[in-house]
């Protein structure tokens, strides 16, 4: 696919397609004009890749957000293991590490991650549950 992507850096999510580079640079020129910046200072602050390139940086980055919420559900599941086998290692339970942010009600739950909780009241009845 032809074309190139733009983003100004310093700018509000500024992120655009052109299907030319004359049309880019003609942007660039705009923004110049538009701004306080110089022709030079918007190049500078430039981040151009083409269309290909874009889409490869896409993929890429939503490789990793797969892995990390992947490490997530496994820091969830070990610990609900640790938990059940009463891991004398572990912290209090009112301690123990949380991924994401809580809940909006905590009131038996242990442990969370952005879509799952682990809740109960003793070490043989914890389960992880999806959070609401």
């Amino acid at each position: 696919m032809t074309g190139y992507r733009l983003h100004i850096e310093g700018t509000e999510a500024y992120d655009a397609y052109y299907r030319t580079m004359a049309d880019l640079k003609a942007e660039q020129r705009s923004i110049a004009r538009e701004s306080d910046y110089t022709i030079a200072e918007v190049e500078a602050m430039s981040y151009v890749v083409t269309e290909d390139e874009y889409r490869a940086e896409l993929a890429q980055k939503k490789e990793i957000e797969a892995d990390s919420r992947l490490d997530e559900d496994i820091r969830l599941d070990e610990l609900l293991e640790r938990i059940r086998a009463e891991d004398p290692q572990l912290p209090a339970w009112d301690d123990l590490p949380t991924y994401g942010p809580s809940p909006r009600d905590t009131s038996g739950v242990w442990s969370w991650d952005a879509t799952r909780q682990i809740v109960g009241t003793c070490s043989s009845d914890v389960e992880i549950v999806a959070r609401d």
